[in-house]
């Protein structure tokens, strides 16, 4: 299948939600006291996945010498590119001074000073609107059909995905992580019933559940990343292997649903 858009922005579009969720998931479980371990590690993880994602987004742009007028440059904002990568800029900035804040706070653990909670705040504002970004930039295309009417799905993905790292590195994510996994399944049942109603999208919708996208839909996006994860996590819910497993099919399974969202109908 040849993707209109080309791979890099597909890998783009699939892995921005991975810094996306781990802010926002970060911050939620940090409301119940998340350690300082935790908070340190997604902080930088955040940061380390939004740097490695700038440089495919600079390499799709095919003009990394030019790239600095996408940040610098106002008379664009028409562009959901411009908007993306403006975006991305400010959010690692903001990642940047929490970091700061985070590795020089003594004593570790203690509350965050006024300034850099108003910092926090900004990067959680950013990092929703980075969640949803893929939609609105998809749906200026006719390349993503299925793109410019699933913010919502895409919002869950991102969440998904940062909830499953916060479990992996040791976080208290589980009820979290039950509680996206049933939002995303309505999601997605919500969003079927509404292609099969409308004429022009029940070829999408059949592309998705019977045609060519049909085994990494049913295997991947809804058998290994909502309902193997739902089961492991209600039937084993202290064995810590399977809820490490769990939380990796759950990425596996988010990621494969932004893929589809980008690719049914290319």
């Amino acid at each position: 299948m040849t993707l209109a858009w080309g791979p890099l922005l597909a890998a783009y579009v699939v892995l921005v939600g991975l810094p996306t969720g781990l802010t926002l998931m970060t911050w939620w479980v940090g409301r119940s006291g998340a350690t300082a371990r935790l908070e340190r590690a997604g902080a930088w993880g955040a940061l380390a996945a939004l740097v490695a994602i700038s440089v495919l987004l600079v390499a799709d742009l095919g003009r990394p010498e030019r790239f600095h007028l996408m940040l610098v440059r106002f008379d664009n904002l028409a562009s959901p590119i411009s908007w993306g990568a403006k975006l991305i800029a400010l959010k690692i900035l903001l990642l940047l001074l929490v970091v700061f804040a985070v590795e020089r706070r003594r004593p570790v653990g203690a509350p965050m000073p006024r300034a850099t909670r108003v910092v926090a705040g900004l990067l959680l504002a950013v990092s929703f609107a980075l969640a949803l970004y893929p939609a609105a930039l998809l749906a200026r295309s006719w390349a993503s059909p299925l793109a410019g009417s699933s913010g919502v799905v895409f919002l869950l993905t991102a969440l998904l995905m940062g909830a499953a790292v916060v479990v992996l590195l040791g976080g208290d994510g589980r009820t979290a992580l039950l509680g996206l996994l049933a939002a995303s399944a309505v999601a997605l049942a919500l969003e079927a019933l509404a292609l099969a109603g409308r004429p022009g999208d029940r070829e999408l919708l059949a592309e998705l559940t019977t045609g060519a996208m049909a085994p990494l839909f049913w295997g991947l996006a809804v058998g290994a990343g909502l309902v193997l994860p739902a089961a492991g996590l209600l039937a084993l819910p202290r064995n810590r292997v399977v809820t490490a497993l769990c939380a990796v099919a759950v990425l596996a399974g988010a990621a494969a649903t932004r893929y589809l969202l980008f690719a049914v109908g290319s």
